[in-house]
C-alpha cells in the first residue's frame, strides 16, 4: 500500500508540474494581451509572494532578516522577477507562446557558462563545450529573422534572451550566497518585492491609464498566482525530494512540448521549419550540458554547469535541473540546500518556472553523504571487536603478576 501511494503521489506531481507549467505560456500570453505587461506580472506576484509567505508562516517558518538577507533579497527579485518577468511579458505581446517557451530551455545553457565565474567557479569540461556550442548554435536557429527583422520580431525576441540571461546570473548568484532562511520564505519575499518593483515600473510608465477589468486577464492572473507560483511550485518541491535529478530535470523538456501544441491547439500559433530545426538542436545541447552522468562506483553527479565540484565529487548545491523555465515562480531550492539554518527539504537551487523551476535537492550528494556514513558505520563495526581485544590484552598485561624481575 506504502508503494501505491508514493507511486500515486509521483504521478499526480509530474501531472501538475507538467501540465501546469507547460500551460503557463499560453496563459501568460492571453493575460499580457488583455493587461498592461508591468502591471499583470506585479500584482500576480505580489499576491503569489503573500499566499507564500502566510503558507510559510503556517508551516511554522520565521522571517529573520539582517542587511545580509535583504541584499540577497534585492538582487534575487531584481534578476529573478523584475528584469525576468518584466522582460518577458512586454516581449509576449509581440512573441508567441510556444517560441517564449522554447527560448527559455536556453537558461541551463547561460547558467553553465556564467557558472565559471564566482565562488564557487570551475571550468568547462568538454562535453559541456560542446553542449554549448550546440546549444547556442540551435537559439541562433530558432530567432534567425526570415522575411526581415521587423516580421519575426527579432528585437523582442532578443528581449527575452535578455530576460533569460537575467534569470540565469540570479541563479549563479544564488548559488554562490548563503542565506539562513528556508526557500518557502525566501522565495515569498523574493517574489513579493518583485512584484512590487514591476507594479512601481507599470505605474511610473503609466500603465495604471491602461488598466481595465478583463475578464480573460484576470483569470489568467488568478491561474497563474495560485496554479503556478503556488500548487505547481509544491509539487516541484516535493518531487525533488522524493525522485532522481533526471526525472525531475525532464519537466524542461517536457513543458516547451506542452506550450507548443497548448499555444497551437487555443491560440492558432505555428512553428517554422528553422524552429523546429533549432528547438531540437539546442534540447540536444541542454541534454549535453545538463544531464546526469556516471562517475566511478556506479552513481550519477549532474553536469558542472550545476555546480559540481572540480573534483569530480558532487557539489552541496549541485543543480539538479537541465533547464529552469523562466518567470521565477519559485527559487531553486537547491542553491542553498545545506547552508546553515536551510529546510532541510531543500537536500537536493542549483535551476528554477514559468516558472521556472526551485534549483530541487541534491540528491546525488545526499546519497554520497549516506554512503559515506554507512560506509564509516561498517568500519566501526569491523573495528570495534579489534578494539576490545587489545583493551582486554593491555588490562591482562596490567594485572599479571610480576615473575621476580625487577622492572628497573
Amino acid at each position: 500500500m506504502p508503494d501505491s501511494s508514493h507511486r500515486a503521489k509521483l504521478l499526480v506531481c509530474f501531472a501538475t508540474v507538467y501540465l501546469v507549467w507547460g500551460s503557463t505560456y499560453m496563459v501568460a500570453s492571453i493575460g499580457v494581451h488583455a493587461l498592461p505587461p508591468l502591471l499583470f506580472g506585479g500584482i500576480r506576484f505580489t499576491c503569489a509572494g503573500i499566499l507564500l509567505g502566510l503558507t510559510s508562516l503556517a508551516l511554522g517558518n520565521r522571517f529573520q532578516l539582517d542587511a545580509t538577507e535583504w541584499r540577497h533579497m534585492f538582487v534575487v527579485a531584481i534578476g529573478n522577477v523584475f528584469i525576468a518577468n518584466g522582460a518577458t511579458n512586454i516581449a509576449m505581446q509581440h512573441v508567441a507562446s510556444n517560441q517564449t517557451a522554447i527560448l527559455n530551455a536556453s537558461a541551463a545553457l547561460w547558467i553553465a557558462l556564467l557558472a565559471t565565474r564566482g565562488r564557487r567557479a570551475h571550468a568547462l569540461d568538454r562535453r559541456t563545450l560542446l553542449g554549448l556550442v550546440i546549444g547556442f548554435a540551435g537559439t541562433v536557429l530558432i530567432i534567425w529573422p526570415h522575411g526581415g527583422l521587423a516580421a519575426n520580431h527579432f528585437g523582442y525576441q532578443l528581449l527575452i534572451l535578455v530576460a533569460v540571461f537575467s534569470w540565469s546570473a540570479s541563479t549563479v548568484y544564488i548559488r554562490n550566497a548563503h542565506s539562513k532562511l528556508d526557500v518557502l520564505t525566501f522565495t515569498s519575499v523574493q517574489m513579493l518585492l518583485g512584484g512590487l518593483m514591476l507594479v512601481g515600473a507599470g505605474t511610473v510608465s503609466g500603465e495604471f491609464a491602461q488598466w481595465h477589468w478583463s475578464k480573460p486577464g484576470i483569470t489568467a492572473m488568478v491561474y497563474l498566482t495560485i496554479m503556478s507560483s503556488c500548487l505547481a511550485y509544491t509539487a516541484f518541491a516535493w518531487l525533488a525530494k522524493n525522485t532522481t535529478p533526471a526525472l525531475v530535470g525532464t519537466y524542461s523538456y517536457v513543458n516547451p512540448a506542452i506550450a507548443a501544441v497548448l499555444g497551437w491547439w487555443f491560440l492558432g500559433e505555428q512553428l517554422g521549419a528553422n524552429q523546429i530545426i533549432g528547438m531540437a538542436v539546442m534540447f540536444a545541447g541542454v541534454a549535453l550540458v545538463s544531464w546526469p552522468r556516471v562517475v566511478p562506483g556506479g552513481g550519477l553527479r549532474v553536469s558542472r554547469c550545476a555546480g559540481d565540484a572540480p573534483d569530480g565529487h558532487p557539489a552541496k548545491h549541485a543543480n539538479p535541473l537541465p533547464a529552469p523555465l523562466l518567470r521565477a515562480d519559485y527559487l531553486d531550492p537547491a542553491a542553498r540546500a545545506d547552508e546553515p539554518g536551510a529546510d532541510p527539504a531543500h537536500d537536493a537551487h542549483d535551476e528554477r518556472g514559468p516558472d521556472r523551476g526551485p534549483e530541487a535537492g541534491d540528491l546525488e550528494a545526499g546519497q554520497h553523504r549516506r554512503d559515506q556514513a554507512e560506509h564509516r558505520g561498517v568500519d566501526h563495526q569491523q573495528e570495534q571487536p579489534q578494539r576490545q581485544q587489545q583493551r582486554r590484552q593491555r588490562q591482562q598485561q596490567r594485572e599479571r603478576p610480576h615473575d621476580g624481575i625487577d622492572d628497573a
